[in-house]
């Protein structure tokens, strides 16, 4: 939520600030940034209203992780190594900007392999966070709900893998978290298609899509293979 934060303020100034070596405007600069962010975290493209990648996950595969890293260090050195103007709001908007990446790369492990297991923010609340905030208008919009529970199961191996990274390098929560953390899961896994709330823009599907050809199509074929497929209990399984 910090890094969230931190960006929006930032985002606010993106348009006003001096040009930058090379050619390049600032204000390039940070839209260009911004919108690799995006495609690097869809989730968080979610939760600011570009839902251009709705229909997938983060890719926490160490790769993946690794090339995100990279970019930030790269985006922090070029602004590092820049002269952004002399203005009180070009001068604010260097220091938020450059405050954000240099938390984000100072707590990368501890994001990364700590907090992925937590009682608010865990890679397994995540899921219902992301979901909820997706909107389910059209079918474009439904689509994309459809194409998110499906890659589910990509999604829990890749954080069960960091989470074996944790347990090799000791880089764990309390027991007493875990514990919690568990209670949670257990919770979810009880969890039946009609109760779930992975699927509640299924159960208020608008009426005017519901009499339509393509309503009846997702209603009486993708629904079923959703709840028997893709959500708990079973994504949750080992």
């Amino acid at each position: 939520m910090r890094r969230i934060a931190s960006l929006c303020i930032a985002i606010c100034f993106f348009c006003a600030v001096a040009p930058l070596a090379r050619g390049q405007s600032s204000a390039a600069f940070f839209k260009d940034t911004f919108e690799q962010m995006l495609r690097n975290d869809p989730e968080y493209a979610t939760a600011v209203g570009r839902h251009e990648y709705d229909d997938r996950w983060t890719d926490w595969s160490k790769s993946a992780r690794d090339e995100r890293r990279r970019f930030f260090e790269q985006r922090l050195g070029r602004l590092n190594s820049t002269q952004v103007g002399d203005s009180a709001q070009d001068l604010l908007t260097r220091r938020v900007v450059r405050y954000d990446f240099e938390s984000r790369l100072e707590a990368w492990e501890l994001d990364t392999h700590l907090l992925r297991v937590g009682q608010l923010f865990g890679f397994h609340n995540m899921v219902y966070t992301v979901i909820d905030l997706m909107p389910a208008r059209n079918v474009r919009d439904y689509e994309n709900i459809i194409a998110r529970l499906r890659a589910l199961p990509t999604y829990v191996d890749q954080n069960i893998a960091i989470l074996d990274e944790s347990i090799a390098s000791g880089l764990m929560q309390p027991r007493i978290v875990a514990e919690l953390v568990i209670q949670q899961i257990e919770a979810q896994l009880k969890q039946d298609a009609e109760h779930t709330e992975l699927l509640k823009g299924f159960r208020a599907f608008p009426a005017a899509k519901n009499s339509s050809r393509h309503g009846r199509s997702y209603m009486t074929t993708w629904l079923p293979l959703i709840c028997r497929t893709s959500v708990p209990p079973t994504v949750f399984l080992p």
